[in-house]
């Protein structure tokens, strides 16, 4: 059993002892918050930024938030049976 809060090491990319998804999820979510904000500014600049696309923008950003939630607790799932 893998103590909780141990460094993540190169053995651990090729066992199953311990899910790297948690690490991925948190890279993927603030790459994401990064190019919506980035294509926010530029449709904000290009004048077509209206409340249907910032209303898109905001939902797309919470379905994103929603799946990376329920992929985490799915694996923490697995994790305890």
């Amino acid at each position: 059993m893998v103590k909780k809060g141990s460094q993540l090491s190169w053995r651990d990319l090729f066992s199953f002892d311990r899910f790297i998804f948690p690490k991925v999820a948190t890279v993927i979510w603030i790459l994401t918050l990064i190019c919506w904000s980035v294509l926010l500014i530029i449709s904000l600049f290009g004048g077509m930024l209206t409340l249907s696309t910032l209303l898109y923008f905001l939902l797309a950003l919470l379905a994103i938030r929603l799946y990376m939630e329920l992929m985490l607790v799915l694996f923490k799932i697995y994790d305890k049976v």
